[in-house]
């Protein structure tokens, strides 16, 4: 179930589908792409262009982690859904905090 959630913010993130003909051999997989590009701190490169121009880089890091994490082929290193809806909800709230930061600057 984690493995999918992880799937699935990798292609919020991307744009990608799970599996394209045009990225290289290695990278067919977005699960693989994903990983290599994290693992390589490429990762904002292969973010779609529309995610990258809305999102603030914390917000998007913070995303690509658990997306990261969520992903682990070790069972005991993939966050909780609890886990995973406090970091989310932590982000909203860091948004929220910004946006009247930003109105009262």
């Amino acid at each position: 179930m984690f493995i999918a959630l992880g799937l699935f913010f990798v292609e919020l993130l991307t744009g990608e589908k799970p599996i394209s003909f045009t990225r290289p051999l290695v990278g067919r997989n977005i699960v693989t792409y994903f990983i290599s590009a994290i693992m390589e701190n490429h990762h904002f490169e292969i973010l779609d262009a529309q995610v990258l121009k809305d999102g603030r880089v914390y917000e998007l890091q913070k995303v690509a982690n658990i997306a990261k994490r969520c992903l682990s082929l070790n069972g005991k290193e993939r966050p909780t859904m609890k886990e995973v809806a406090l970091e989310l909800e932590g982000l909203r709230r860091f948004e929220g905090y910004s946006h009247v930061e930003r109105k009262n600057s």
